[in-house]
């Protein structure tokens, strides 16, 4: 079976940093081509400073990485969420040496435009922060959409309340504009919402057993070790695990197809609010897992081995 190729556009704190271990301890199933980075969890400086850090010490291939956005595409204020990811994206409590890697002198829309042209075959974009960089890509390059074979994507909250505010999920209320210019694309659209991540937490007990001595377990150690996740009690939410685990086993989650709506009103209290009607002639689709457990213990098998 031929790997599959794809682009992973992230925010690198916690969640997101475990999703590209993921990734990179399948890589005989999945290949990442590229990586960029926006502002969301954390500030793009450290989102960047993560992303080379990831591609230096644990891709098992040359991997390049691309900044893009650190503001919505409206310009107005970036919200953060330093509380739950520390100030870096990586906890509080280790000492990361600057990575030697360099970025790519080219914004991320642009990487993105580059690489997807390039390619003989359509790549899938794993989006699992803020959309602001894919429809930068999508709003420069319209023509680009043949090329994207799916956007997989974290975000929004279906059937459950939001993890910043009542009614929205993060990513989503970071940059809405952006999130319904790329629902509404066009593009093949998969939706992995944040309630599939808070059906199966992992608890501080399971993640223990992983803080080995080696680089690896030292940065989990770091992560999660004095971390806490406001939605989770004893534990903590893997939202982009899921939407990666989606990208190497389908066969772990359904996928119906659906029209998605997300709200954007900024003067309203339902601001970036999403919405999933299922219809069979839907134009997007939204994934949920087969069986909780399975899930779990996918993530916890391929997210934390060394």
């Amino acid at each position: 079976m031929a790997k599959k190729k794809l682009i992973l556009d992230f925010d690198p704190g916690l969640d997101d940093i475990s999703a590209s271990l993921m990734l990179f301890n399948n890589c005989d199933k999945v290949s990442v081509e590229l990586l960029t980075v926006s502002g969301g969890n954390v500030d793009i400086k450290y989102s960047l400073n993560n992303a080379l850090l990831l591609a230096e010490k644990f891709c098992p291939y040359q991997v390049e990485v691309a900044a893009g956005a650190n503001s919505p595409l409206d310009g107005t204020e970036r919200i953060n969420a330093g509380d739950v990811h520390g100030e870096t994206g990586i906890g509080s409590t280790l000492k990361i040496k600057k990575p030697k890697k360099k970025a790519l002198t080219i914004a991320a829309d642009e990487a993105l435009f580059e690489k997807l042209n390039l390619s003989k075959q359509k790549l899938c974009i794993l989006a699992i922060g803020p959309l602001t960089n894919v429809a930068l890509l999508l709003r420069k390059h319209p023509e680009i959409r043949k090329k994207i074979g799916a956007i997989v994507c974290m975000g929004g909250a279906i059937d459950g309340e939001g993890n910043y505010t009542p009614y929205a999920e993060y990513n989503f209320l970071w940059d809405a504009d952006a999130a319904k210019e790329v629902i509404e694309s066009g593009v093949k659209f998969i939706l992995c919402p944040i309630e599939i991540a808070h059906r199966t937490p992992i608890t501080k007990r399971e993640l223990s057993r992983f803080y080995t001595s080696d680089e690896r377990g030292k940065l989990l150690k770091a992560m999660f070790e004095n971390a806490s996740d406001p939605n989770i009690r004893f534990g903590f939410a893997f939202h982009d695990s899921c939407a990666a685990a989606f990208v190497i086993k389908p066969s772990l989650f359904t996928c119906q197809k659906c029209n998605i709506e997300i709200v954007v009103n900024k003067k309203k209290k339902e601001h970036a609010q999403t919405f999933c009607h299922y219809n069979k002639k839907g134009k997007n689709y939204v994934i949920y897992p087969k069986n909780n457990g399975k899930l779990k213990k996918f993530i916890l098998e391929n997210t934390f081995k060394g």
